[in-house]
């Protein structure tokens, strides 16, 4: 029951970080450096698995350069990111992440 809410919340995570992009993209150590820094522990199977369940649902795609993953947010990826429509298996926005996730 656990994982799967840290599930979520890490899906929310990373859409919020595309969204938030210029380019609504970003390659998967600098994903994993911010979900880091916004003190969530996630190791390198954990984030690969993450996004690849993100590419799967189609919110993003994911293109390999070398050993990195790039992760691109799709219309649909931005809409659940942007909390105007809801996924299974990706937590709701808080009222209070509303206002500053639409203005971007």
């Amino acid at each position: 029951m656990m994982q799967h809410i840290i599930n979520q919340d890490t899906r929310r995570s990373i859409l919020t970080l595309l969204a938030l992009d210029s380019d609504y993209q970003l390659n998967q150590q600098l994903i994993g450096m911010a979900l880091e820094a916004n003190g969530k522990n996630v190791t390198t199977d954990t984030l690969n698995n993450q996004l690849s369940w993100l590419a799967e649902q189609d919110f993003i795609t994911l293109e390999t350069l070398g050993t990195l993953k790039i992760a691109t947010l799709t219309d649909r990826g931005l809409e659940i990111a942007k909390g105007k429509s809801r996924a299974a298996g990706v937590r709701d926005l808080r009222p209070s992440e509303i206002a500053h996730i639409k203005g971007k």
